[in-house]
């Protein structure tokens, strides 16, 4: 998921706006590394120009986008960091997104709203799972200091 690479909590509730109901493709990839390389802080999101609402063209929607990222960047800088789900344009997938990739909570795929961090998570517990050890020969008990025989 791309806020696994992203290097702050900034940049991850930026992309978690912008791809709120739209599926992630290369060219979103692009785009949002485009859209930190141009912007780099909120304070320059924040003023950005007619050039934002350019780089979002081709995904559409771009002045819906553009003026929530604006918002939510100026919001941004004066937000006292406890709460992101006060801030403009963040919804359930952000806030998710915050906890389990900025807090590292791993909370159950059921109480999570959106479907790809249900996958996230379920192909994460997938991997941590313990070997399945049945059928597999117990190990024998340890007696007053010496492994039983288990013949």
């Amino acid at each position: 998921m791309i806020q696994e690479s992203l290097p702050t909590r900034w940049h991850m509730a930026c992309a978690t706006i912008l791809l709120n109901q739209t599926r992630r493709t290369p060219d979103w990839d692009r785009t949002l590394y485009d859209l930190f390389g141009t912007f780099p802080s909120p304070s320059s999101l924040a003023q950005a120009g007619p050039e934002l609402e350019e780089l979002l063209r081709p995904h559409g929607f771009q002045n819906v986008k553009a003026n929530r990222l604006r918002r939510f960047c100026s919001e941004w800088l004066e937000w006292d960091g406890t709460d992101l789900e006060a801030l403009c344009s963040i919804g359930n997938y952000a806030v998710d997104s915050d906890w389990i990739f900025y807090f590292g909570e791993r909370p159950h795929p059921d109480w999570v709203w959106d479907k790809e961090l249900v996958a996230f998570l379920e192909r994460e517990a997938a991997e941590c799972a313990p070997v399945s050890t049945r059928g597999a020969r117990a190990a024998p008990p340890i007696v007053h200091g010496h492994q039983a025989s288990l013949k």
